[in-house]
């Protein structure tokens, strides 16, 4: 039974899973109904800011009659901005506790975070804990007052210069150093300060002559640095009347009436927002100026004023508009900007609470390609404040799973299944190089007559029993020239298969039943299913089946688990290795680990079969379309993340599923029947590891970003493991694009899917040309769902994977198996301030950040994003947006 993740809690879906039933007795006192809950950790807790709470909330819950009642579900509810959880124990033990760990909100305060707990059946009954949230480390420095003061030399000015030290989610930090420095004039009350309890630090400026200027610098941030500037109070000769339009433009011209003009232009200076600004014409009453543009800060006011020979006027507040249109987005709605000349965001000013999800991507095809980017926003409420980076992000923890997912991830299947895709990806790579222009010229044909059937085919006629000799490819050599002779005994015929075993492999393998078995699976629903989805094979041997292979041979590869090549479908006057027909060679049993490819049980063997042969079998038909209209072989990504939809198809109709019923981790790691074939594990492993999880306790900071699935490793220099590069994440593009636009595309997602084989286009071109959208668009609107699907109703359709809850798979879990909120795609969150953040984004792939807060009730923010030294990006880079609250 498939159950949707959507329609129970966790706890809840747990205790119906666990059939918890609680029966009192009428005859005596109620041991067995809980009747209340309490907390047994400690009701007040203290952590950081955004943190995992080292110390788990545990509650009990009792009867009636006072005893502990086990098996009833207990949620863990946060209040609002209060964090989230990760429930360890949702379903209360035999000592009656359940239990969580608490990952804090990011505002700082004394019990500032509260959690509830309550019984599922009984939402009334409840108990909470409070928690103290304390800031973490500091990140920026930011002006808070004084700027732009005027004054008489030799006096302090009115206000005092006050900056504020903030950590990453805006909280003030106290106790931070600030260095204190002039140019230009005047002195400071002080060189060297500390905020206090607020995070501020403040110094008194007396003036000196002339535009001044002071500078704080926090001691330990870098540059974490704010400057202000002041002027000496005027002499009255010089005064600013009005600027004229009303609201100044970037770029665009503005007059300033008032007296004490030069005519001359060289003496006049106009400064707007602190930046001087061109002056076109003058006149004693008169100045024409054309207003600066300021690099994607945003719409604001500003303050002008004019300086002649050193004299100031009074300064004068206009409003500013950009010369980059803001963005309005509905929630749930996404933005693609793809001009790499203009790259600049504006966000316009909210009162309440909004979250975008960014994402910078290269559209680069070219795996090597490597862009440097910076991006650097500014808050309008701190338009002076220095661009301070954001605090690099170190490893990070992938916290232990728990139950069966642990022991998948960890299991000799994952590992061996890496293992077989390194060594797949090996052979498709030297195919790709040395027979891909044999393959177009050179393929057999299919069989239009017996006396045409190739003297080396496997007969139909041959029965159980029969001896053939046969020959494998070497793929540690030359897969065209060399190969291993062997003698083969036929177990199983089918209609779709035939079935030989290398009478030297070791005992104990299979049965007669397991090749029988097998044999039943590939008449139905293998090869059906693979056919109505990607194509009818030529049969270039005139068989009408796939022989199967099964050899001690393969298991000395080391790694293939089992493969096909396309030097079968060329004559073997050119590949004296072909067996010229549609072969799959596939790894023997071999309990004792004789040979390269180690311990490899018959339940393991069983288990991995119909996967190799879904999978494998899809490549034979893409070799032998494409060869067949001469076109080229498919990119390796597309062509892999294909054979890996294949085993996904193939397993929906082993186990009665269909596309677009969003199932969840119990489907996805196989939890709901652990006993069948795991048809869908792998490509989920594939995109955690895309996601930057080296392992259970380690993440790299630069994934995605840096990661890609255009190639596999060594071509693919990129930081995540190898082995797995062009499986599951192109599975995934490929999944949401049969999700998208099968519906609507002629024969359905079936028919979407042999289009992408009939298509001549290799690549990007593929898809876009199948779909009819260009991949700029297609690339963003995927690289968005890898993190909003399910996250909100009424998302952009575009946005989300119909078929699979990623947010359900990665974040919530099912039963009592939780993945932490830490095993999905993790942007770089940072608060409405201001920030500067730089990485490197390999081809493919997109750094994604989460701005999230409220921009002070009228504050808007500029987002520009440049290469690492300031420069426009190339023309492979593009930006998306999407409002996420």
């Amino acid at each position: 039974m498939s159950l949707s993740p959507r329609a129970l809690s966790t706890a809840g879906l747990l205790a119906m899973l666990a059939g918890v039933v609680s029966c009192g007795d009428s005859t005596g006192p109620d041991t067995t109904s809980p009747v209340a809950i309490a907390v047994v950790s400690s009701p007040t807790l203290s952590g950081t800011a955004g943190q995992w709470l080292t110390e788990k909330v545990v509650v009990r819950v009792t009867s009636p009659a006072g005893t502990v009642v086990s098996g009833v579900a207990v949620s863990f509810v946060p209040a609002k901005n209060s964090g989230h959880v990760v429930e360890s124990d949702p379903v209360t033990r035999v000592d009656g506790t359940a239990s969580a760990t608490w990952a804090l909100g990011t505002v700082a305060g004394v019990n500032n975070d509260t959690l509830r707990m309550h019984i599922s059946k009984l939402p009334d009954k409840s108990a909470m804990v409070l928690a103290t949230v304390h800031h973490s480390k500091p990140e920026t420095l930011l002006a808070v007052s004084g700027d732009k003061q005027t004054g008489n030399a030799g006096a302090p000015l009115p206000q005092p210069l006050v900056v504020i030290a903030r950590d990453q989610f805006g909280n003030p930090v106290d106790g931070v150093n600030v260095a204190w420095t002039v140019d230009g004039g005047g002195t400071l009350s002080a060189t060297s300060t500390t905020t206090d309890t607020s995070g501020t630090a403040s110094v008194t400026w007396t003036m000196g002559t002339g535009t001044n200027r002071a500078h704080a610098a926090a001691v330990g941030l870098s540059p974490g640095s704010a400057t202000f500037t002041a002027a000496f109070t005027s002499s009255g000769a010089v005064a600013l009347t009005s600027v004229s339009p009303a609201t100044l433009f970037e770029g665009q011209s503005a007059t300033i009436t008032g007296t004490g003009f030069s005519p001359t232009l060289a003496n006049d200076s106009v400064f707007v927002d602190g930046a001087a600004a061109p002056i076109t014409s003058a006149s004693a009453t008169s100045l024409t100026i054309t207003v600066p543009t300021y690099d994607c800060r945003p719409a604001r006011n500003v303050d002008v004023r004019v300086d002649v020979n050193g004299d100031n006027s009074n300064i004068v507040s206009q409003p500013l508009e950009l010369a980059t249109p803001t963005v309005h987005l509905a929630w749930g709605e996404e933005l693609i900007a793809s001009n790499p000349g203009s790259y600049c965001l504006q966000l316009e000013p909210q009162a309440s609470t909004e979250r975008y999800l960014i994402g910078v991507q290269s559209i680069s095809e070219v795996v090597s390609s490597l862009t440097p980017v910076q991006v650097t926003a500014v808050n309008a409420g701190s338009a002076t404040a220095a661009m301070v980076p954001a605090a690099p992000l170190s490893a990070r923890p992938w916290f232990q799973m728990q139950s069966s997912v642990s022991d998948l991830l960890a299991s000799g299947r994952s590992h061996r299944w890496e293992r077989h895709r390194a060594a797949e990806a090996r052979l498709r790579a030297w195919e790709h190089e040395h027979l891909d222009g044999v393959l177009r010229h050179n393929a057999l044909r299919p069989s239009s007559s017996t006396a045409s059937i190739s003297a080396f085919a496997v007969p139909s006629t041959v029965a159980v029993g029969d001896t053939i000799p046969m020959h494998i490819p070497d793929i540690k050599s030359d897969v065209c020239a060399s190969f291993i002779p062997i003698t083969t005994v036929v177990r199983a015929v089918g209609t779709r298969g035939i079935w030989l075993e290398d009478v030297t492999d070791p005992t104990n393998g299979y049965s007669g039943a397991d090749f029988q078995r097998l044999s039943n699976l590939l008449d139905d629903p293998i090869y059906d299913t693979d056919v109505s989805y990607f194509g009818t094979p030529q049969d270039i041997d005139g068989n009408g089946r796939i022989v199967v292979v099964i050899s001690k041979e393969v298991n000395k590869f080391g790694g293939v688990l089992g493969f096909v090549t396309s030097a079968d479908l060329v004559p073997q006057t050119t590949c004296p290795a072909s067996n010229e027909g549609e072969f799959f060679y596939g790894a023997a049993p071999d309990s004792a680990g004789t040979f390269a490819l180690g311990r490899y049980n018959r339940t393991a063997a069983l288990g991995d079969a119909p996967v190799l042969i879904a999978h494998e079998f899809t490549h034979i038909i893409q070799f032998e379309v494409r060869s067949q209209r001469g076109a080229p072989n498919m990119a390796s990504w597309t062509a892999e993340g294909q054979a890996t939809l294949a085993e996904e198809v193939v397993g929906n109709a082993v186990e009665g599923r269909s596309p677009g019923n969003d199932y969840g981790l119990d489907v996805a790691f196989n939890l709901d029947d652990p006993s069948s074939t795991d048809w869908y594990s792998d490509r989920f492993i594939d995109l955690a590891t895309y996601f930057g999880y080296e392992s259970q306790t380690l993440q790299l900071a630069s994934a995605p970003q840096e990661c890609s699935w255009l190639a596999q490793h060594p071509a693919n220099p990129g930081p995540c493991i190898g082995g797995r590069d062009v499986y599951g994440v192109p599975w995934s593009i490929l999944r949401w694009l049969s999700d998208q636009f099968g519906p609507t595309f002629p024969g359905g997602e079936q028919g979407l899917q042999r289009a992408l084989i009939d298509n001549d286009a290799v690549g990007y071109a593929n898809l876009a040309n199948v779909v009819n959208v260009p991949i700029d668009t297609l690339l963003a609107q995927w690289g968005a769902m890898l993190y909003t699907d399910d996250r909100m109703p009424g998302v952009n359709p575009r946005l989300s994977l119909p078929s699979w809850n990623l947010l359900y798979i990665f974040f919530f879990g099912y039963g009592n198996v939780a993945l932490p909120a830490t095993t999905h795609l993790l942007p770089h969150e940072h608060p409405y301030v201001s920030f500067t953040e730089t990485f490197n984004v390999r081809a493919g792939s997109a750094a994604y950040m989460l701005l999230n807060g409220t921009a002070g009730g009228s504050m808007a923010m500029g987002i520009r994003v440049r290469t690492a030294d300031g420069g426009p990006l190339p023309p492979n880079m593009q930006i998306f947006v999407v409002r996420m609250d």
